[in-house]
């Protein structure tokens, strides 16, 4: 499941957390926030994960039927996707070098 989860989340949480510690060295009587905060941000990062799990498996189960996607690469260009020409392993869509995960596309 944390493979699924966004790099941008990541970093949010991250400085999430940093601005939790400090407001708790200089702000005792914040706990209560903070323990909220921290929920929230758990809650966040896994409602994020399943959200791309559930996309990436509405994805395959197109995919298999034959839907034609437009999908980004890790290089922001955009490929042309069909089970005609591409190969799907996991949640990846591979032609030959090439690898797409499966939340990356759009149906055309």
């Amino acid at each position: 499941m944390f493979e699924y989860l966004d790099r941008e989340i990541v970093v949010a949480s991250i400085f999430g957390f940093i601005t939790i510690s400090l407001a708790l060295v200089y702000c005792k009587h914040a706990l209560r926030y903070i323990f909220g905060s921290v929920f929230f941000w758990i809650g966040l990062n896994l409602y994020v994960s399943s959200d791309i799990k559930s996309t990436i498996e509405s994805n395959i189960a197109q995919f298999k039927k034959g839907t034609i996607f437009i999908c980004r690469g890790v290089d922001s260009n955009r490929y042309r996707v069909s089970n005609k020409e591409w190969q799907l392993e996991d949640d990846t869509f591979i032609k030959d070098s090439l690898m797409i995960r499966a939340d990356k596309c759009e149906v055309k």
